[in-house]
């Protein structure tokens, strides 16, 4: 009995399948100011003040803050900002900080387009006392003796130089006068003294700079200068 042909299967047309772009990131704006590029160990500590900002205006979210690549910090970001005060104790050295931003949840959500985190680092230099008070010294070299002066504009007299220095490091507020800068911190050796120390001697003082060198303001008609301890039997006074 002969079989019935059978009819070809005609081809079923496929709707080629769409590919989807995904949407473009956008990141917001951060910004890490410090108070300063640097602070003295454990003396001064350096503000971070954070901001985040996504097209001119304030985002919610959180900020991860670390130091040398170890996470320190978590803060929340209120009206888009957040303040970090660095500890006190960091070791001397170069710090690297970075600050990650975070979106929330809702931020999210509220996007038309997915928001990347973003990172910014900035760089905190850990110095010593004695460096701090150092570098500070050495920026009023040249500036002329004045009887009484207090400043760089007008003059210094001996006291009123080292009062201003250690004022202006972040390391103490000394008395005005020599004779009371004497009674101020703690009597060390020739042989321990460092650098910052100040070196008194009846009706003068100055600031050591280590060997056998100081900074100070020395009499009328002289300026500001480094030279040789020229003091018999100097106190050195350690803060």
């Amino acid at each position: 009995m002969a079989t019935a042909a059978t009819a070809p299967t005609a081809p079923v047309a496929t709707t080629p399948a769409r590919t989807t772009t995904p949407a473009k990131t956008i990141k917001p704006k951060l910004t890490v100011k410090r108070s300063d590029s640097q602070q003295v160990k454990g003396e001064t500590r350096v503000k971070l003040t954070i901001r985040a900002k996504l097209k001119g205006k304030a985002v919610a979210g959180k900020v991860r803050i670390y130091i040398n690549g170890d996470r320190v910090k978590t803060k929340k970001l209120k009206k888009g900002k957040a303040t970090y005060t660095l500890p006190k104790k960091l070791k001397k050295g170069t710090k690297k900080i970075k600050v990650t931003f975070v979106p929330t949840a809702a931020t999210k959500a509220s996007s038309s387009r997915p928001i990347a985190r973003t990172s910014k680092t900035v760089r905190v230099k850990v110095i010593s006392q004695g460096a701090a008070i150092k570098k500070e010294a050495l920026k009023y070299r040249g500036v002329r003796y004045r009887y009484g002066g207090t400043s760089p504009k007008t003059g210094f007299d001996c006291a009123g130089f080292v009062r201003y220095v250690y004022k202006k490091a972040g390391i103490a507020k000394l008395p005005r006068s020599s004779s009371s800068q004497r009674h101020v911190g703690k009597v060390v050796s020739r042989k321990k003294a460092k650098v910052g120390d100040i070196i008194w001697t009846p009706g003068h003082v100055g600031i050591y700079l280590g060997g056998n060198k100081q900074i100070d303001a020395p009499r009328p008609g002289k300026t500001i200068q480094v030279r040789k301890i020229w003091q018999r039997n100097p106190v050195f006074i350690n803060l």
